[in-house]
């Protein structure tokens, strides 16, 4: 696991308030040593924004207010969010639409695979947050069971997906994207803290 970086918060005019108050980290490949990702152009956003809504994530929560995640089912700060958020999904006030990825470890491409393989993938996510067990020793993660076999429509589905962070060159998760209430659309990578994610879910249109 990398070393804590500085949260970014890719947007066109500079960050938000709320990334000068989150230190981060995120969860990428031990084998990957890539630098933190430069701001992106607006139109780079719009785009990835457009590219999340098109990508079929599974949705959880019902609310006007629609916040898209790209995550690792091994990520621990995936699962992190992912608690972190429940209380806010529950009370509606933001659905999430979680775009899996596996590409942090062996097990992440079949278990991203299993997921989107259930009968019900939503259920399928929860048993896997539900199970998480953190790492230790490189073991660990998410606690859904690898699929034994990958069908080619779920391994070019997962291709797409990992393809959206490649375009805008970013190697980690999670990274989390929504329009904003001021219209614009948002861009953050990385760990959000607990005590901020309030501040977060209260961007989202």
């Amino acid at each position: 696991m990398k070393q804590p970086m500085r949260r970014r918060v890719l947007r066109a005019c500079g960050a938000l308030p709320l990334a000068a108050l989150l230190p981060t980290a995120h969860a990428q490949p031990d084998d990957l040593d890539v630098p933190p990702p430069a701001p992106l152009a607006q139109s780079a956003i719009d785009a990835f924004l457009a590219a999340a809504r098109a990508a079929g994530g599974i949705v959880d929560g019902r609310s006007p207010h629609r916040l898209y995640v790209v995550f690792d089912p091994n990520c621990p700060y995936c699962h992190q969010l992912y608690d972190d958020l429940r209380p806010y999904v529950a009370r509606g006030q933001v659905a999430v639409s979680w775009i899996v990825v596996g590409f942090l470890g062996p097990s992440s491409l079949p278990k991203a695979a299993a997921i989107l393989q259930a009968r019900d993938p939503l259920a399928a996510l929860r048993s896997n947050e539900a199970r998480y067990s953190f790492p230790r020793h490189g073991e660990g993660g998410g606690g859904v069971a690898p699929a034994a076999t990958i069908a080619p429509a779920t391994r070019a589905r997962l291709a797409r997906n990992l393809d959206m962070l490649r375009r805008i060159h970013v190697f980690g998760v999670p990274v989390m994207v929504w329009r904003g209430t001021d219209g614009e659309a948002r861009l953050m990578l990385g760990e959000v803290k607990a005590s901020q994610l309030s501040e977060l879910v209260a961007l989202v249109a």
